[in-house]
């Protein structure tokens, strides 16, 4: 028994001991027909021990028996043993335990105190104990065992002796046969020079060819006659070095006139490692272009076979160098049963701070902010991913873009609390340790660090161990109430805890949802009357297109049943982020002329404008505290109109209060605080990093081990981040182009696959109409210019096609 591992467990004290006295139980003497002179006391045993040996015995104690359990705890008042091997008692005791375990299951109160009082007792025949001399004789034979150990170690230290002398006579053995094997090589290399001359030197009476000649044959048949040929005239030009010169090309002419050439230059291709360093840079970053655009090896190929293709390295060499470079790169697999493929945590960590101190030194001194990141991104219809990455928050600069986004696991399945706790354990656990330490070891030298954990806040529920975003302490920061995140009356500091979630599902599954629901409601009112053909979806359309006029675009359907019916549940296009901050700087301007009139609209028009605000300063750097407590006075505000809306507009009031809101309120404030702003705390580097990840998974993976593809492709683009294109600086002069101008330049363009709309059917039917063929240089210039156009083109065919295109936008 390994009484080690149960030494806690010993010391346990319970409210009743066992009790050992000479009164023998009646009913067992006259059921077992024992003669009492044979018994030699009684142990009375509480319920409660029977059922705590019942439980460790089950758990940390299966090796150990009943018997031996009774012995450790009467051996703390009595002065006596039980022998280990009787049968009779531990059957008893293990019939008894799970009796008393059964009895005690479920019950509570007075029965239970009542169960807790009884004992059982159990008679020791004189038989059944350790003697004496049984001791005596164990002792004696542990005492006999420890001098035969002690022995055996004086002659294991004596094998460890030759041991060492037979591996260091191995070793010299090795380097002998080592050194024999490289003398053999070399001379067989000799020899092979040596046969060689002599082949050379040997007359030859088999150099023509007796074959068709050259221009009678295929080409197949042509290239083994030129590979033929060239090695009997190695033959036969073997004297050439004595001149010292070197076979460099052979040229002939066939009986047609055709050339044909021969290179004796050693090696036609070269590989990767032989070439100069200036090449292998070039074929490094043709490899970086083609991981960063997804270029495949079959296109690139091609490319190289093209006349403008020559000077290309051969696509052979980009192979080599991908090879030798996936070579450096140790993958090993997750835990657990779903695929998925890992790099250590601490190695790339530390790669990455190293490559960060070589360039800035200074940051040696400072602590390191590194942000772990986690995200579930579908690939395919019937695949999803979950990608671990990490950023360093020191860098503001690239830690929104997915190069600052280090991937170190790949995993394939859906976003599940015990596939994260399986497969990411030994990450997690490498987090958890430099978590703890607060530094990790750089060149030699300690570098202080500060980890984050960031993500959705699906993710963020999961990793905690938390439920859904729908229950009733559903904030990870404080313990509100669901029923209570609409009350804003208490101060900034009232729910003070730190960390930071994200926003997005605010804008999309709020504001937007709201104006759907309100549409479709006021299209249902008004359809109520009327008969099936004469229902629209007028202001649903409405709202559509005031959004399609903002630049963004944006649908709603209504989902399907199982046997293809509509199922009068609706959902529209998840907008992006980029599109999101648009819809909130355009679309309030428009929604007068979409929501139904009254209080309610101006409100809920109010409730957009006052969000974009509010999103603009969760943004800003460095916020003052003054500029601190104006958005929480500002967020605040808002969601107290967003709560006086219940009962007037679908989709607001205390229930729709979601943890978002009170995050946004009573959270949000105390991050920018502390960390200076949020801005560094967006997942935009993730998502792009996840864009990567599905774009390399559908055109560069072959789908075999698609994890350990996109951890290499991931992994060689950071290698190779150096042969990166500098951009070049652009300054966006004029804002109103870029953010007006442009959309209304693009949205002129014709477009062949859209539907055209009754008014530009009739434009078309009178630009058909219309003889532009027989109009003058002078008219078309009139006709322009009452268009608003002015050309400096004369000729009359680019004039006609100008006032053609102009009539179709027009």
């Amino acid at each position: 028994m390994n009484y080690s591992s149960l030494e806690s467990y010993f010391k346990t004290k319970f409210k009743k001991d066992i009790v050992v006295d000479s009164i023998h139980s009646t009913n067992y003497t006259k059921q077992s027909c024992v003669d009492v002179e044979k018994l030699s006391f009684s142990i009375h045993v509480p319920y409660e021990q029977l059922k705590s040996w019942h439980e460790v015995k089950q758990t940390v104690a299966s090796s150990c028996s009943y018997v031996q359990l009774l012995n450790v705890f009467v051996g703390k008042s009595y002065p006596t043993r039980i022998k280990e091997n009787c049968s009779r008692i531990e059957n008893l005791l293990r019939v008894s335990c799970s009796k008393a375990a059964k009895q005690l299951a479920g019950t509570s109160g007075r029965k239970r105190e009542n169960l807790l009082d009884k004992v059982k007792s159990i008679a020791v025949l004189q038989d059944e104990l350790l003697t004496v001399s049984s001791i005596c004789h164990l002792e004696s034979e542990v005492s006999r065992l420890e001098k035969e150990n002690g022995l055996m170690r004086s002659q294991n230290v004596v094998l460890d002796i030759k041991h060492q002398q037979a591996s260091t006579l191995a070793t010299r053995l090795e380097a002998k046969l080592d050194q024999a094997s490289t003398d053999i090589e070399k001379l067989k290399e000799d020899n092979r020079s040596l046969y060689d001359v002599i082949q050379s030197i040997s007359p030859q009476a088999h150099f023509e060819d007796k074959g068709k000649n050259i221009s009678e044959v295929g080409k197949r048949q042509q290239e083994r006659k030129l590979k033929t040929l060239k090695t009997k005239v190695e033959q036969v030009l073997w004297f050439s070095e004595s001149y010292g010169l070197h076979l460099d090309t052979v040229n002939f002419v066939d009986n047609c006139g055709k050339p044909y050439g021969l290179s004796f230059g050693g090696k036609t291709g070269k590989s990767y490692k032989e070439l100069p360093v200036e090449e292998q840079q070039k074929v490094e970053q043709i490899l970086y272009i083609m991981d960063k655009f997804c270029i495949g090896e079959a296109t690139y190929h091609e490319l190289t076979c093209c006349l403008g293709g020559r000077n290309l390295p051969r696509s052979y060499l980009i192979k080599e160098c991908k090879e030798d470079i996936n070579k450096l790169v140790y993958i090993e697999r997750t835990p657990g049963e779903p695929n998925g493929a890992a790099l250590n945590f601490c190695d790339e960590l530390r790669c990455v701070i190293e490559k960060m101190i070589e360039k800035d030194e200074t940051l040696a001194e400072t602590t390191f902010k590194v942000k772990i990141s986690g995200d579930g991104a579908k690939m395919t219809r019937v695949t999803n991913f979950i990608i671990i990455t990490f950023s360093i928050l020191n860098d503001e600069n690239t830690v929104m873009s997915a190069k600052g986004n280090h991937t170190v696991a790949v995993i394939k399945g859906h976003e599940d609390y015990h596939l994260l706790k399986t497969s990411c354990s030994k990450i997690f656990d490498d987090i958890n340790k430099l978590t703890k330490a607060g530094k990790i070891k750089v060149k030699d030298k300690d570098v202080s660090i500060e980890m984050f954990l960031e993500g959705d806040y699906k993710f963020l529920l999961l990793v905690l161990g938390c439920k859904g975003a729908t229950s009733d302490h559903a904030c990870i920061w404080c313990k509100i109430h669901k029923l209570l995140r609409w009350d804003m009356s208490k101060g900034m500091d009232y729910w003070v805890e730190n960390e930071f979630r994200s926003l997005q599902d605010i804008r999309e599954y709020i504001l937007t949802k709201s104006l759907v629901n309100q549409a479709l409601g006021w299209d249902t009112k008004e359809n109520l009357n009327k008969a099936p053909k004469d229902r629209t979806t007028k202001h649903l359309s409405d709202l559509t297109n005031s959004i399609r006029e903002c630049g963004v675009t944006f649908d709603v359907w209504e989902k399907k049943d199982g046997d293809g019916r509509g199922s009068g549940i609706y959902d529209f296009t998840s907008l992006m982020g980029s599109d999101k901050k648009i819809l909130m700087k355009s679309l309030p301007e428009k929604l007068p002329e979409v929501l139904k009139p009254g209080r309610a609209s101006k409100s809920v028009v109010k409730l957009w404008k006052d969000f974009n605000e509010i999103y603009k300063m969760m943004n800003e750097c460095n916020p003052s505290n003054e500029r601190i407590k104006e958005f929480f006075e500002k967020a605040r505000a808002w969601v107290q109109l967003f709560v006086s809306l219940g009962g007037e507009v679908a989709g607001f009031g205390k229930q729709q209060v979601t943890p978002y809101m009170h995050c946004l309120v009573y959270h949000v404030p105390q991050f920018m605080k502390k960390h200076n702003g949020m801005r560094k705390f967006s997942g935009q580097g993730v998502e792009k990093n996840n864009d990567d990840a599905r774009r390399f998974h559908l055109t560069k993976s072959n789908k075999w081990d698609a994890p350990k593809d996109i951890l290499l492709g991931s992994k060689r683009q950071q290698i190779f981040g150096e042969h990166e294109r500098v951009r070049r600086q652009y300054r966006k002069r004029s804002a109103e182009y870029w953010s007006q101008t442009i959309k209304e330049t693009r949205s002129k363009r014709r477009r062949v696959s859209k539907i055209p709309s009754p008014g530009q059917q009739e434009t078309e039917s009178q630009i058909t109409t219309l003889e532009i063929e027989n109009l003058q240089v002078w008219e078309i210039k009139e006709k322009l210019k009452d268009l608003g156009i002015q050309t400096r083109f004369r000729k009359i065919e680019k004039l006609r096609e100008i006032l053609r295109q102009a009539l179709v936008t027009e």
